[in-house]
């Protein structure tokens, strides 16, 4: 899922979403649809990504603990803050910023996420629930990232008369290991 919001997703701050209702969507028992396939589903985990293109952050997951549907200003102080700011005239701003000017003043229907971050190994085979990872957590990983980046730059250095395609997904590799360096080293700054 997209969050503008990642720093408060992973401090814990953040444990509400609230999303557009779409015309072909519905709610079933726990499951969210769109069209004929699962779109939401409760205790389900789903990756955090930063933006559109961003790849999912490796260490985190949400885990969705509850799906309902509501008007968008039924919302009250307490979600605004579950929603990660301090009242519910914040959460107006933001989400006139995320979703146009003036698109507060439509009351739309809206699903109401509620999820808790999960904290996930890089297989995903046990999950660990826990607000934030620990300094020991985040800089293995960052070592696993530069790691995975030295490889894939050594690589790229033998195989650069491959085909063209080849070569252009290894660079895009080679740039998303570069931003989860970046990531890290800045959440290494906070600790």
């Amino acid at each position: 899922m997209i969050f503008k919001q990642v720093d408060e997703i992973l401090s814990g701050k953040k444990t509400q979403t609230r999303r557009l209702v779409k015309g072909n969507e519905s709610i079933v028992g726990d499951v969210v649809l769109s069209g004929l396939r699962d779109k939401w589903v409760k205790t389900r985990t789903y990756a955090i990504q930063p933006h559109r293109t961003a790849p999912g952050i490796i260490t985190h997951r949400i885990k969705i603990t509850s799906l309902h549907c509501e008007r968008l200003h039924e919302i009250s102080e307490a979600d605004a803050i579950a929603e990660g700011v301090a009242n519910v005239d914040e959460y107006t701003k933001l989400w006139e910023e995320i979703n146009g000017k003036k698109s507060w003043d439509k009351n739309p229907l809206v699903w109401v996420i509620e999820f808790e971050a999960v904290l996930t190994g890089r297989t995903g085979d046990e999950h660990i629930y826990a607000k934030q990872p620990t300094r020991f957590e985040v800089v293995q990983e960052l070592e696993t990232v530069k790691k995975q980046y030295r490889y894939a730059w050594n690589r790229r250095s033998y195989e650069t008369e491959q085909g063209k395609q080849k070569r252009l997904r290894l660079n895009l590799r080679r740039k998303q290991l570069e931003k989860e360096i970046l990531t890290y080293q800045q959440r290494l700054e906070g600790f």
